[in-house]
């Protein structure tokens, strides 16, 4: 293989900020050229010295000098290929993830001078976002849906072989939803078996394995926090509210002409639509305040408002 010494058309900041997040980046920021017309899209920085970068047209990249030069190589055979998302070990072992049809994962091991091909995919529909590994054995990538559901394969020999997930174990996306194409950001990992991973289209969930993978839950997004009733005359329970994600909505429209100019109370039902495994009936952008008599069904002064922008009532018509 022929290399090519370059810099990288990356802004690359290797620094540290502690373990408290909460500290502001001190580190430094370099824009390096590259010297290639490959889109780059994922980028693994082992330490910081090491870090590896991996584009399209079968391109990867590698610095061993903390980004002050970079290597650029090309994957054979691999000239088609748009390599989605890189993970690397150290400065000699590396592994890349191909998005589109055929989906492909490479692993060199003496520093991207050889490239072994370690699975390939060419079923109708294939594409990875990401992939991560927990350790130097056990690793995980994501894909969008196929028939119906996310495709999900795992390794536990660094890379050698890799086993997909059984179809009826893999979450059931909803109708075009998919991973974002996200240079392998759209997944992580954490201890040595949880998973998550976001979607997005018409609904945007996230989804969470604490077995390295074998089965799923859908995490509620919860908004906008948790209810500060605690069991009050009106039958309101502790825990969390608004939980759950959109599909698509539904108006409704109730005629009030025969209440105008008289006080009104408004009340709604929330039930659980029994045709929605894991999911319901949602009411959007509703707001009530300025209840007079706290743990009471009874008050005064209600104030109700539908997500308009002024956050009053002047776009309601009788």
């Amino acid at each position: 293989m022929r290399w090519s010494f370059a810099f990288v058309m990356l802004a690359v900041g290797f620094g540290c900020t502690g373990d408290d997040p909460s500290m502001p980046f001190t580190g430094s920021w370099l824009v390096r050229g590259s010297g290639t017309t490959a889109s780059l899209r994922g980028l693994h920085v082992v330490d910081a010295e090491v870090a590896w970068a991996s584009g399209s047209g079968g391109t990867f990249l590698r610095t061993v000098d903390g980004a002050e030069t970079w290597e650029i190589g090309m994957v054979a055979g691999a000239e088609a290929l748009d390599f989605r998302d890189v993970h690397a070990w150290d400065r000699d072992r590396a592994l890349l993830l191909s998005a589109g049809l055929p989906a492909r994962i490479y692993r060199t091991d003496d520093g991207g001078e050889s490239w072994q091909l370690m699975y390939e995919n060419e079923t109708p529909g294939v594409f990875f976002n990401a992939v991560s590994f927990w350790d130097e054995e056990r690793g995980i990538a994501v894909g969008d849906p196929i028939d119906g559901r996310f495709l999900i394969i795992r390794t536990d020999d660094g890379g050698e072989t890799w086993t997909e997930l059984p179809w009826n174990n893999r979450p059931q996306a909803l109708e075009g939803e998919a991973n974002f194409a996200a240079s392998g950001t759209c997944m992580t990992v954490l201890g040595k078996d949880s998973v998550w991973f976001g979607t997005g289209g018409p609904a945007a969930r996230v989804f969470r394995s604490t077995d390295g993978g074998s089965s799923w839950q859908r995490v509620a997004m919860v908004y906008p926090g948790s209810s500060p009733y605690t069991n009050d005359a009106c039958g309101l329970g502790t825990g969390d509210f608004f939980t759950g994600t959109q599909t698509t909505y539904s108006a409704f429209t109730a005629d009030l002409s025969a209440w105008a100019g008289q006080g009104a109370i408004l009340r709604w039902e929330f039930s659980s639509d029994g045709s929605q495994t894991g999911d319901g009936w949602w009411i959007d952008e509703i707001s009530i305040t300025d209840v007079a008599v706290l743990g009471s069904c009874i008050g005064a002064d209600f104030l109700f408002a539908d997500g308009f922008e002024s956050g009053g009532t002047s776009a309601w018509s009788q």
